[in-house]
């Protein structure tokens, strides 16, 4: 698994011990929305913000950053960090499994948040929801 720190936009809240709220990065369009309800969330508490892209890595690829595929996510990430009013540390993941990226880089005590749209059908940020809370992270769903 690889981890690459795009964007360390204040670690001085994670170094004070304070709890965390982590947003799941979904898409330009339903991460800002997550992002916006995450806000909402730590209104007078001491959270800090994380926003994580995962990017799933199929089986014979290598977990090597892909260039282009980091440079993309850290684009979108600074543009949706930008819009918030609160700091935000923000990190770019590379894995084989959303839930291993998780319990390697997200504190156990964090709130996930998730943006999905409203579907008859399961989309895949509710299918994350439902993996993230079988392995023991509480989440949000937020439509």
């Amino acid at each position: 698994m690889k981890v690459s720190e795009a964007l360390v936009l204040n670690d001085a809240a994670r170094d004070q011990g304070s709890a965390e709220i982590v947003v799941l990065h979904t898409g330009p369009e339903l991460t800002p929305r997550a992002l916006q309800a995450a806000v909402n969330l730590t209104k007078g508490l001491n959270f800090h913000l994380v926003l994580i892209a995962v990017h799933i890595v199929p089986y014979p690829v290598q977990l090597e950053p892909l260039a282009a595929m980091e440079e993309h996510l850290r684009t979108e990430l600074g543009k949706i960090a930008e819009g918030s009013s609160l700091p935000i540390t923000a990190r770019i993941t590379f894995a084989r499994e959303l839930a291993d990226a998780f319990r390697q880089y997200v504190r156990p005590e964090s709130l996930v948040v998730i943006a999905s749209r409203k579907q008859w059908w399961p989309t895949r940020p509710e299918k994350w929801a439902r993996e993230l809370a079988r392995h023991g992270f509480r989440t949000a769903l937020v439509h």
